[in-house]
């Protein structure tokens, strides 16, 4: 028989063969990953001074995560149990749980008829991009939550901190490889595309899909041309800087074979 805690009429929490799960309104939403820290009514206060758990995660103890056994299955269950109801009693702010259990959380929430979740939903969102703290804002804009917000309530969000966390985002994509990096812009390009910022950033806008379509179909055809030459010189795979450059026309002669050219 296993355990169920309720912690109002949409939301509870069930332990089941061991593992915690979160049910929202009678359905499975999620399991819980470890108890990161046990919050309780009393205790939340003690965060107050503390912007949020996403930040305090790396100033404690990864423990949990890493040995399950330090404490009983239902030890942790009970733990979970009186997170989410701290997490309810404080209006789900969602600074008490990670971002990325919160916010699905509350959304879902949301969409199951849960009044209070109606009510904080976006306030929450507004509230946690003012704060600044790139990884939340990150995953808001990755998981689409921005689009929440129509063109009349656009103004409530602060794009120059959400502008900040892209330029970040994007200079981190510098030590990908090209295709992940231009599968990435081209995805920011549909999540940003109705945003006011969108022309701030130049290395997006070229990302749109249909460009890329276009940048994959060159890329096919200016790798069949480079095969063509036997020398091995040319049997890695064109660069984007190179696909930029035979795409607006130019013959590229890689530095390498004009240098032999020359001698």
């Amino acid at each position: 028989m296993p355990s169920e805690f309720k912690v109002n009429e949409y939301l509870s929490l069930r332990l089941e063969d061991d593992k915690t799960n979160i049910y929202v309104n009678g359905k499975l939403h999620s399991q819980c990953k470890y108890l990161l820290i046990n919050l309780t009514k009393n205790t939340a206060q003690d965060f107050e001074n503390i912007e949020s758990i996403d930040e305090a995660a790396a100033k404690l103890s990864d423990k949990m995560e890493k040995n399950h056994r330090l404490i009983s299955p239902e030890e942790e269950f009970w733990g979970h149990c009186s997170n989410l109801q701290a997490w309810y009693e404080h209006k789900y702010d969602t600074r008490l749980l990670r971002g990325n259990l919160a916010f699905p959380l509350l959304e879902s929430l949301m969409n199951n008829g849960d009044p209070l979740a109606k009510i904080v939903f976006k306030e929450e969102i507004i509230k946690r991009i003012k704060n600044g703290y790139h990884p939340v804002i990150k995953f808001l804009i990755e998981k689409g939550f921005l689009s929440y917000f129509s063109n009349e309530e656009s103004y409530k969000l602060d794009w120059d901190i959400i502008s900040n966390t892209i330029t970040t985002w994007i200079r981190s994509m510098n030590r990908w490889n090209s295709d992940l990096k231009y599968k990435q812009l081209s995805r920011l390009h549909s999540l940003l595309k109705d945003t006011p910022i969108l022309e701030k950033f130049p290395e997006i806008t070229e990302c749109a899909p249909s460009n890329i379509n276009d940048l994959m179909e060159m890329r096919e055809k200016y790798t069949k041309i480079i095969y063509m030459n036997s020398r091995e010189d040319f049997a890695t795979p064109p660069s984007s800087e190179e696909l930029e450059a035979f795409r607006k026309g130019y013959f590229v002669i890689r530095a390498h074979e004009k240098e032999r050219n020359e001698s």
